[in-house]
């Protein structure tokens, strides 16, 4: 399954962002487990899409039990910008990141 927060999944409706059938096998074959942010309806978002409402039993809705402003997408933004994640992330994502040269253009001037 993918684990993702409610921004993935609200992309995969997007026309242009995911290939439809994609999506389908996504969806279908391996399912999703979304982290679903306080203030934001996930559970609507299924029923206002076809693709994500003709799928929902493979799409698995967590609520967040304790609020956290930390995202996946800030984390890759604040690295893309060289900004620090300390804090954000385990020093061992950290690590890792660093090691792979993940979620910057330039991987010299990058700075975790």
């Amino acid at each position: 399954m993918l684990l993702c927060g409610a921004d993935l999944l609200e992309s995969m409706t997007k026309p242009g962002v995911w290939i439809p059938e994609q999506v389908r096998v996504l969806l279908q074959e391996h399912g999703v487990v979304c982290i679903c942010r306080t203030g934001q309806d996930t559970r609507q978002l299924l029923f206002e899409h076809d693709i994500l409402f003709s799928n929902r039993r493979h799409i698995m809705i967590v609520d967040e039990l304790i609020h956290n402003n930390v995202s996946s997408t800030k984390v890759r933004r604040n690295i893309a910008r060289g900004l620090s994640v300390k804090y954000l992330v385990a020093d061992t994502v950290i690590n890792y990141i660093k090691t792979h040269q993940l979620y910057t253009t330039n991987p010299v001037a990058h700075q975790p």
